[in-house]
């Protein structure tokens, strides 16, 4: 075969493949081997020679696999269904009544098992039982006009109660709470088991917040 019989014979396959590239419909593959076959490796030898067509078909290829992956990581990327969001779970913060809380808390308990309506048999009053020479003690203290019927409320009975003990039990003395609130032999005892179950409790109800803070 003739030289230029050769370079017609290249030149018609060249055209086949275009024409082949051009069937897919598919524009950027007919520009990828166009580029490869421009700028093959070997850019030296001659347009239609079989070694530049061998490169750029080794580049094209390769360029076609890098595309592909790189088509795939982006579906990846920007179809992949995003995770709901994880409602945050709300846990109780840890918290602590301290001795002269819970001291109250024993007190109000004995007193009226912490009814705010109770009534005793000497006009003691409310969830802590106040009674009439109480609320006069405290408004000589305070300079306050407490009555007996604030007694039914328990923030007013929690106001007098810590006036009372300022004046008397500045220190907070367990001991001397008790007895500035009740004079009677057996309340302390009362009390002090009372204390003992609301300790106990505390202790549990510490433990049931720090198992779901865990």
């Amino acid at each position: 075969m003739k030289p230029h019989h050769v370079k017609i014979a290249r030149k018609l396959i060249t055209l086949r493949l275009y024409n082949k590239l051009r069937a897919w419909r598919c524009k950027w593959h007919f520009a990828l081997w166009d580029y490869c076959l421009t700028h093959a490796k070997s850019a030296q030898i001659s347009f239609y020679s079989k070694k530049r067509h061998q490169a750029a078909r080794k580049e094209y290829y390769y360029a076609k696999r890098l595309l592909a992956s790189a088509a795939l990581l982006f579906t990846f990327i920007c179809c992949a269904p995003v995770p709901a969001p994880i409602p945050a779970v709300q846990v109780a913060q840890a918290d602590s009544l301290s001795q002269w809380n819970r001291l109250k808390m024993a007190i109000a308990m004995t007193e009226s098992m912490f009814r705010t309506d109770a009534v005793g048999t000497k006009h003691d009053s409310g969830i802590l039982q106040i009674t009439p020479i109480y609320v006069a003690d405290v408004n000589r203290i305070t300079g306050c006009d407490y009555d007996i019927e604030d007694a039914f409320d328990t923030a007013a009975s929690l106001r007098m109660f810590e006036a009372l003990q300022a004046h008397y039990n500045p220190e907070r003395d367990i001991d001397k709470a008790i007895y500035y609130h009740n004079k009677s032999k057996s309340y302390k005892r009362r009390v002090m088991e009372n204390l003992a179950f609301i300790e106990r409790y505390e202790s549990f109800r510490q433990a049931v917040i720090n198992s779901e803070s865990k």
